[in-house]
């Protein structure tokens, strides 16, 4: 029987051809369907562990004799009561800094509900720098770029301080080392694109905003005691518990007003009488 050839988009992987010749005495289309059934099973495990022996080569004894920190943060306290995939991910990442090899895993999520934009304090973060300047720490964990910061400012100082303490920088996609040229690139341009989609969102809402405006569609929270109507007024609440609690609270204000009022009024008559 002449020889037969797998197709070239099967021999992508280095998989063992030491079976190939007994493979070869079959039908061409049972070959095919074979190695098809050998990549689909095989392939991606293979491309896990070929990354993950990659990217392990990277932490060394150094780095898991210190601890590993893994940083939790969500903007908004809408987004910690309402997104808990996002928190499950984040946590997730503990079991991952376990199975590289670190016995100490410790978890920083004091800044849930606290924006990454610069614009408030996250004593989070703050402690998590100090703990990369005291190095302690051997590796960094976190979703993506931007759950550690949304600012060139904080994200740039952070990867600067763990160059100097050798600290690593892990997310799914990678582990990055900032002292190595390709790391510290890859490691920017993340930064550079966090704060340039919060840009961009802000820049989105704040036109879908104006164009509400513009059509005399918007709306926004009022005060107690108000509320919209179905066709975009703003009136009195129907509700007679709030409308009557409220007016219970402003009638003593209005009442004193009017006295004060009637005493101007008796002072200015008296004056005028002097005069």
């Amino acid at each position: 029987m002449p020889s037969r050839s797998l197709p070239s988009t099967q021999l992508s992987l280095d998989l063992d051809r030491s079976l190939l010749p007994t493979l070869l005495a079959v039908p061409e289309e049972a070959v095919s369907a074979l190695a098809d059934l050998l990549l689909a099973a095989v392939g991606p495990a293979w491309t896990q562990s070929r990354r993950r022996a990659v990217m392990s080569s990277k932490i060394t004894a150094e780095h898991l004799a210190r601890s590993a920190m893994v940083y939790v943060r969500q903007s908004t306290m809408t987004q910690v009561l309402g997104n808990t995939e996002s928190q499950r991910r984040q946590y997730g990442l503990v079991d991952q800094a376990r199975s590289v090899g670190f016995t100490t895993v410790e978890v920083i999520d004091e800044d849930l509900g606290r924006s990454g934009s610069g614009v408030m304090e996250r004593p989070g973060f703050q402690r998590l720098v100090a703990s990369v300047c005291a190095g302690s720490v051997g590796a960094v964990f976190c979703i993506e770029a931007s759950r550690l910061a949304r600012n060139g400012r904080d994200w740039h100082h952070l990867i600067d301080l763990c160059a100097l303490s050798a600290t690593l920088v892990i997310d799914p996609d990678g582990i990055y080392d900032p002292r190595l040229v390709n790391d510290r690139l890859l490691l920017g341009l993340k930064g550079t694109m966090s704060e340039y989609e919060l840009s961009l969102l802000r820049q989105r809402g704040i036109e879908a905003r104006d164009g509400k405006a513009r059509r005399g569609a918007l709306r926004f929270t009022l005060p107690p005691g108000y509320c919209w109507s179905e066709d975009g007024r703003i009136e009195i609440d129907p509700d007679e518990r709030v409308s009557g609690a409220i007016r219970m609270v402003f009638s003593p204000i209005l009442a004193s007003l009017q006295c004060s009022l009637i005493h101007l009024n008796v002072g200015l008559v008296f004056v005028s009488t002097l005069h």
